[in-house]
């Protein structure tokens, strides 16, 4: 809604030079810790100060991309001397505003190429009518390092003048078919004048070796009522994918999705969890072949009175689930979830002789006495990602009893990005969130654990029918002060831990 309208980023690009993680530092992230704060410790040019001019000259590429709508984006982090000391010593991150300019500083953009996944090759066209491709990968693992880029191949005939680095530095250039290495730092391929049909069919049609490489079509599965499921295909490239799934004619649009609705292998029902699983082949006409094995865990949820409180509902009548892992006859439990449109209301019976915990004011301690998490997917896209672990569209709530097991009180562990939730009025993370209203009792070894999460909190969650999101529950139990014994109770697929693992979580249908 915004074409017309110019933008500004006035502060971002927090990203420093080292990480540190002994020190607990971790400057090449958003804002990261107060220790970045203090400047560099070093001269010695680390590879996190080098992924951070890569990021610096990405986060200014995507500027130039929408150059006709973004008048500004500036970085906020220059009084932490990242950029250059007091002697006016630069570090990495203050070439790249040079090479940008000296490369683009005249150039209009003109074509985003995907012709690989986790791959970006934006081109543009400078007043010289040169083209000028600016080519990455934004992998998180190669990021990182984990991992090896991979190698391209592409066939720009006689029409290149010259390729440069991030550091405006020549590479060496070949007629015909070159083959070279995208990672995290961007490159600058120019071509000679008037040859940008020429540089962009040399993208579109590059190929891909050696290295780690990744699927260009991803599939997904999610519910969209208790008897059906729609896939979700995504076609990473900016080429239109023709062939089969299952046999059956598909297209799918460049860069663009496709849904597909089909019946679940199994019905979800009120207080079972399913074990849904599907087999899906996808044909290229080209003849290449891809295979997709998916499968996750389901429940649907039973929907009450908007009338009801914690203190009113009858869990009795509610479904109950029992936990599909638990440490033979030491722990076991049950679950019971319910919801209506104000909210979750969920209940644990955790069968346990010897109940054991402290009260701290911080969270850490607690983590090793009785204590039930709660964690929420909102999104349920867990499964969909190559990179595993929390993100900005996740819950983390925690129970903590009191010593004397009569009460309880809720944790907020972290939220969703503010803006998925209440903006400017989200609650902070890592605090005891004191409104969401929790009941705890000790009886004959069995603890229960009632507790009712308002829909303000659960945002963007959509509370009505055949709404779905993961959702897991991790009861932890100990019998000796400060100690975990054996093994917690998880709803995570494979019998292990939840935290930052939401691709294990069960998906929940909100049902009648």
């Amino acid at each position: 809604g915004y074409d017309k309208s110019p933008v500004v980023w006035m502060e971002g690009m927090h990203w420093g030079p080292f990480d540190i993680p002994q020190w607990g530092t971790v400057s090449s992230t958003w804002v990261g810790t107060p220790r970045t704060w203090e400047g560099t410790i070093s001269y010695d040019m680390g590879w996190t100060e080098k992924k951070s001019a890569a990021w610096y000259a990405r986060g200014w590429l995507v500027s130039l991309k929408y150059g006709d709508r973004v008048k500004g984006f500036t970085a906020g982090n220059c009084r932490t001397n990242n950029i250059m000391d007091v002697r006016l010593t630069p570090y990495a991150a203050q070439l790249i505003p040079n090479t940008l300019s000296c490369i683009l500083g005249d150039a209009k953009f003109k074509k985003d190429v995907r012709f690989a996944p986790f791959m970006r090759a934006y081109i543009f066209e400078d007043a010289q009518k040169r083209p000028v491709a600016a080519v990455w990968n934004h992998h998180e693992d190669i990021d990182n390092a984990r991992i090896e880029a991979p190698y391209v191949t592409a066939d720009f005939g006689q029409s290149l003048e010259t390729v440069r680095d991030l550091m405006n530095s020549p590479r060496r250039i070949a007629s015909g078919k070159m083959r070279f290495q995208i990672n995290s730092f961007p490159l600058f391929f120019i071509g000679k004048p008037g040859t940008l049909e020429q540089m962009i069919s040399s993208f579109e049609n590059a190929e891909i070796s050696g290295g780690q490489q990744f699927n260009p079509i991803t599939v997904s599965m999610l519910p969209v009522n208790e008897t059906q499921m729609q896939l979700t295909v995504k076609n990473a490239l900016s080429k239109e994918f023709h062939g089969t799934l299952n046999g059956k004619t598909v297209v799918i649009p460049p860069s663009g999705t496709k849904t597909i609705t089909t019946q679940l292998p199994t019905p979800l029902e009120n207080g079972k969890i399913s074990s849904e699983k599907s087999k899906v082949v996808l044909k290229s006409d080209t003849g290449k072949s891809y295979t997709y094995e998916l499968a996750f865990n389901a429940f649907k949820a039973s929907k009450i009175a908007d009338d009801l409180t914690l203190d009113t509902v009858n869990w009795d009548q509610i479904p109950e689930i029992a936990f599909p892992h638990y440490n033979g006859n030491i722990t076991s439990g049950t679950f019971r979830f319910a919801w209506n449109s104000r909210g979750f209301y969920i209940e644990s019976r955790i069968k346990d002789p010897k109940f054991m915990h402290a009260e701290f004011s911080g969270l850490a301690p607690q983590w090793n006495f009785d204590c039930l998490q709660i964690f929420i997917d909102t999104m349920a896209d867990a499964r969909d990602k190559v990179i595993r672990g929390h993100d900005e569209n996740d819950y983390s709530y925690a129970v903590f009893p009191s010593r004397n097991g009569t009460s309880a009180r809720m944790y907020r562990v972290f939220s969703v990005e503010s803006q998925l939730g209440l903006a400017t009025q989200a609650p902070p993370d890592r605090v005891f969130a004191d409104d969401i209203p929790c009941r705890f009792s000790n009886q004959d070894g069995v603890l229960r654990y009632r507790t009712f999460i308002p829909a303000k909190y659960l945002l963007p969650i959509k509370l009505r029918k055949n709404c779905s999101f993961g959702f897991a529950l991790f009861a932890l139990n100990s019998d000796v002060q400060g100690k975990l014994t054996g093994k917690p109770l998880t709803l995570a697929f494979d019998g292990k831990g939840c935290y930052n693992r939401p691709h294990t979580y069960p998906v929940v249908i909100l049902g009648e």
